[in-house]
């Protein structure tokens, strides 16, 4: 199907993906930088703010 997406796999997989690109992201911005703390986050809940 799409090359893209076929490396991630399953749904759970696509997600983390995801989220680890986006904290990538959001600690390379300067304006954020020494700024934020992210909560460490269970899978369930985590599993339940994506879901949302």
């Amino acid at each position: 199907e799409n090359e893209q997406l076929s490396k991630y796999g399953d749904t759970k997989s696509a997600r983390t993906i995801m989220l680890v690109e986006l904290k990538k992201l959001i600690e390379a911005n300067p304006l954020f930088r020494d700024k934020l703390q992210f909560p460490s986050l269970k899978t369930s809940r985590l599993r339940t703010l994506i879901n949302q």
